[in-house]
């Protein structure tokens, strides 16, 4: 249960920082292009902060202990967002943080994959549990702020869940498994970079990323926005994440009847559809029911993506290709997708915002199609060899 507990920690107080940070820097007098500079301070960094410590955890087999430091720092760089909003010192304290808080959940995913004794799916079932986290510090956060509570909680709640996962993360050991006899170069990681396969789907899981921005940084004012009680926030985040649960849950049962490229076409094609009905949507319930597609649009996206690596990644490599997930698609999507969305939200709400993330998202739905294509096996001459494509482990598992 450390694990799981982790998560839970973690993404608990990753509901407070996405649901309700910036809704608390606009009342501080943020405008939406500041929170589009603001939030994506943490991607910018995400393109090449965790490809440093997913190296090190692999050159050092210790992802544990590295975890242990990059959860105290990110908790006490956090914490000194308690005594300012002044936005020069905001930017600063952000930088100070994204520096920690960029490798967590590379470094957790390589210790849950790691575990010798549970099939590669059940880390969907490890992960899950952060998702609860989430949905329950949302929902309850909303609650406390119907209950009279003010905004600048956020930060007071968000960092004291911090420094709870710091705690746990002491209690998580080194994955068991076999001594490092040859620490990857950095000739392979180049190698790795130049497989056409992995570039088409960071190309695609980028822009899917991308067309997510709106909802995590305008989704609790584009509410607001439209005379919404804060209620119908929690509800959204809520409704979001017991999809994305269920989703994760399920996710055994998917890959066992689908292709891992038709479940991400699946994912980018449902997300079109959800930000075309969110943007057009008026009401606090509409909104709010319209977020139960994140099933479909994360949940089943990110624990795709992560199999989707176990297959196209060496295994002394993992931690690193996790990293450089991390690093195209949280990272340089997330920018790209932050910055588009502040300038949509402040040249036409939440509305243009989620109309131009429906656009977004019908590109990677069509980009993998080209994927597909590079998977299927040649045919076969009769009575010839196989095809080096078609004797490659990978290719077999998508044919």
């Amino acid at each position: 249960m450390r694990l799981p507990l982790f998560y839970f920690l973690y993404y608990a107080a990753g509901g407070i920082t996405v649901g309700y940070l910036w809704p608390h820097f606009k009342s501080s007098g943020f405008s939406g292009a500041q929170i589009a500079t603001a939030s994506s301070i943490q991607p910018l960094l995400t393109i090449a902060i965790p490809l440093c410590w997913g190296y090190l955890a692999d050159r050092s087999g210790r992802p544990a202990s590295l975890l242990r430091i990059a959860s105290l720092g990110a908790a006490l760089s956090f914490s000194l967002l308690l005594f300012t909003v002044d936005y020069r010192s905001v930017l600063g304290i952000l930088i100070l943080y994204s520096l920690f808080v960029t490798a967590i959940i590379a470094l957790a995913d390589s210790i849950a994959m790691k575990n010798p004794g549970s099939q590669r799916s059940d880390y969907a079932r490890i992960r899950l549990w952060g998702s609860v986290g989430f949905m329950a510090s949302t929902w309850g956060f909303s609650a406390w702020l119907e209950g009279g509570g003010s905004s600048p909680d956020a930060v007071v709640v968000a960092a004291v869940l911090m420094f709870a996962f710091v705690l746990a993360s002491f209690r998580i050991p080194e994955a068991p498994g076999a001594p490092i006899l040859q620490p990857p170069s950095l000739e392979e990681v180049v190698l790795l970079l130049r497989r056409p396969s992995l570039a088409i789907f960071l190309i695609c899981t980028l822009l899917h990323w991308a067309a997510l921005s709106p909802f995590h940084l305008f989704f609790a004012i584009h509410l607001r926005d439209q005379a919404a009680a804060p209620f119908w926030v929690g509800i959204g985040f809520a409704g979001a994440v017991i999809a994305e649960v269920a989703a994760m849950w399920g996710f055994r049962w998917l890959r066992s009847r689908a292709s891992l490229l038709s479940l991400l076409c699946l994912s980018f094609a449902a997300g079109s559809l959800r930000w075309l009905f969110t943007g057009f949507a008026s009401s606090g319930a509409a909104i709010a029911g319209l977020q139960l597609v994140h099933g479909l649009s994360f949940g089943v996206f990110f624990v795709a993506s992560i199999a989707f690596l176990e297959q196209e990644v060496p295994p002394k490599l993992r931690a690193t290709g996790r990293a450089l997930f991390a690093a195209v698609v949280f990272g340089i999507g997330g920018v790209l997708g932050n910055l588009g969305a502040g300038h949509l939200y402040d040249g036409g709400g939440g509305e243009l915002a989620f109309l131009a993330a429906a656009g977004i998202d019908l590109i990677p739905a069509l980009l993998i199609l080209l994927l597909f294509r590079a998977r299927r096996p040649a045919p076969l001459e009769p009575g010839g060899p196989s095809s080096e494509r078609g004797a490659s482990p990978g290719y077999a598992a998508e044919a």
